[in-house]
């Protein structure tokens, strides 16, 4: 991607989407790599696409499913603007050994010689001062047969769905469907061998509020993980990922590392009972819009908990209102001792819901 910079071969805006996605080709004219700048997403400021598009989308749904951002809010609750690039590469850095197919992906910072184009050598798009440079994600470019939408789910290997069931219950994703898995077949039967999840800006939100997974209502999720892929959840170590992306400069919000660590935590105790992704998918998420799913209720429950036992300590008044709209916000002003008692009272209480669960 540097070389064909340098030999001056233009990014190119992509097609599709809702934010600025430019695809980086080699000096031979191969695209090898995308590249999402941070101010460029959906609802940032600089997005070449505007923002029209969502007024469009709420207009024609009920208020029930419309997007009602909060100011800095991302199109996903839980989400911020600005956010998506650095939860790209954490998925990639969190995806051991490339168990989930995770393609290489790291923070760039592109400089701009010339202009960006959107794909003709004539159509410049608004870029002439921007000298300095735009920070964003650069993913490698993988040469797909399809998108996993072109196809009906039956079709696709248990294994393959199962590894990105893995993926997204650690990251508590809160936008995986169809078109951002790409499909891969074999040349001569022709029959799809791999899939590749892609477009990872909305994994690892603050909250739980709005996890969606759409294979959840795919017939191989009904199925428990293999022996395989058990051991492999078995090594996950949240505390230690943690400290692997803070290695790497990528320095998450503390509600989406705990968001980290109670989703490893659920994945991996779920599995050692044969729960299948499916049924831990209806723990993660909304059946109905604005009713809160399970684990929100184990959540909300361990942080009014851990909030209650810190005003004890601190010999405040216990039973009053949360400081920052709920106890789980609250927590992230607490300190290490409220993690600890949160973490705690988390896992008593999901142990105790998965024990009446299998009943």
């Amino acid at each position: 991607a540097r070389e064909g910079l340098l030999a001056g071969v233009h990014p190119m805006l992509s097609s599709g989407g809702t934010g600025g996605a430019y695809f980086l080709k080699s000096a031979v004219g191969e695209t090898v790599a995308v590249f999402k700048p941070a101010d460029e997403e959906p609802l940032a400021k600089n997005n070449p696409r505007g923002n029209s598009w969502m007024n469009n989308f709420n207009n024609i749904n009920n208020t029930e499913t419309a997007i009602q951002s909060s100011p800095g809010e991302g199109m996903r609750k839980g989400t911020r603007v600005g956010e998506g690039a650095a939860r790209e590469v954490a998925a990639y850095l969190l995806d051991h050994d490339g168990f989930s197919g995770v393609p290489v992906t790291s923070l760039a910072n592109l400089s701009e010689q010339n202009v960006f184009f959107s794909g003709d050598d004539d159509d410049i798009i608004q870029r002439e001062n921007e000298n300095s440079g735009k920070l964003g994600s650069i993913q490698e470019f993988i040469k797909a047969d399809a998108e996993a939408e072109e196809f009906g789910p039956s079709l696709f290997p248990l294994e393959e769905v199962h590894k990105i069931a893995v993926l997204d219950i650690r990251l508590a994703n809160t936008d995986r469907n169809a078109g951002n898995i790409l499909v891969k077949k074999d040349e001569t039967t022709g029959q799809i061998v791999s899939l590749i999840p892609i477009d990872h800006g909305y994994a690892l939100p603050h909250t739980l509020e709005d996890v969606c997974f759409e294979w959840e209502f795919w017939p191989q999720t009904k199925q428990p993980f293999s022996e395989s892929t058990k051991e492999y959840i078995e090594t996950l170590d949240a505390e230690e990922d943690i400290e692997y992306l803070r290695d790497n400069d990528i320095e998450l919000h503390s509600s989406s590392e705990r968001v980290l660590k109670i989703s490893t935590m659920l994945l991996k105790k779920a599995s050692k009972l044969d729960i299948p992704p499916a049924d831990i998918a209806s723990i993660m998420s909304r059946s109905i819009p604005t009713r809160m799913s399970d684990a929100e209720k184990l959540v909300a429950k361990a942080a009014s908990t851990a909030i209650c036992a810190c005003r004890s300590e601190r010999g405040e008044l216990v039973h009053k209102s949360p400081n920052n709209g709920s106890f789980w916000n609250d927590l992230d002003e607490e300190g290490e001792n409220a993690e600890s008692i949160f973490m705690r009272e988390f896992e008593r209480a999901l142990d105790a819901y998965l024990t009446e669960r299998q009943r």
